[in-house]
């Protein structure tokens, strides 16, 4: 990261961060992936649906308007995604209560 604020400059790197954020209407959150996919390449999206202390019905509110609105958008693209690791698929749907969390 010092790399690239030495060469870009600090308000750029932090302009360039800033426009990672997706939020907005489920229309905006859209365009926005598929805005951060045509520039970065990405495969997957990590959603963070509750941050700042917001109230749990809110981050709840957030997580399903997205399930219901985007991703079934997101699922219809065509995007190569390389295959999960075989350690990853032989976990998969383990309840993380039994790894301790």
């Amino acid at each position: 990261m010092s790399e690239k604020i030495a060469e870009y400059g600090t308000d750029t790197v932090i302009d360039y961060f800033v426009n990672l954020q997706v939020s907005g209407t489920p229309e905006q959150c859209y365009e926005k992936i598929l805005d951060i996919h045509r520039r970065t390449g990405n495969s997957h999206f990590v959603g963070v649906f509750s941050y700042a202390g917001m109230p749990y019905d809110e981050a709840e509110r957030n997580m399903r308007l997205f399930a219901k609105d985007v991703m079934p958008e997101l699922k219809t693209l065509a995007i190569n995604a390389p295959a999960a690791p075989e350690a990853a698929v032989a976990g998969a749907g383990t309840d993380v209560r039994a790894l301790g969390f």
